[in-house]
């Protein structure tokens, strides 16, 4: 028994990676257990937000500061259902790059004039 528990813990220890989020990130909670939402589930989005982490609670869950509808929601989450919040604004990420704005085409006369080459006989 205890040579399998040692596998298992080395397992464990090998492939876990303790959670970076601090007091003041930005997190997008996951509606995964919020039955409230209207609509076909294939339709809901799969997560609210973003909200503010209030508190690290342990190691494994975090309190959101959650506005709106969600108040009525309990605020405490594990960590493997919060998604980091990314913004898309320019000092955040510097990289992104806006997408070319498009061109409207210009529509063509439906009556293109030939050119009548004569022939030489």
């Amino acid at each position: 028994m205890p040579d399998s528990l040692r596998y298992w813990k080395g397992r464990w220890d090998n492939s876990h990676r303790e959670p970076d989020l601090k007091i003041g990130d930005l997190g997008l909670g996951s509606s995964l257990n919020f039955k409230e939402f209207r609509g076909p589930k294939k339709m809901r989005d799969s997560f609210s937000g973003p909200s503010m982490i209030k508190a690290l609670i342990v190691l494994n869950a975090v309190q959101l500061d959650l506005t709106g509808d969600l108040m009525k929601k309990t605020p405490s989450f594990p960590v493997n259902l919060i998604k980091y919040y990314s913004s898309s604004d320019k000092k955040l990420s510097p990289l992104k790059k806006q997408p070319p704005l498009e061109i409207p085409l210009q529509k063509k006369d439906k009556k293109q004039k030939r050119t009548r080459i004569p022939c030489k006989v």
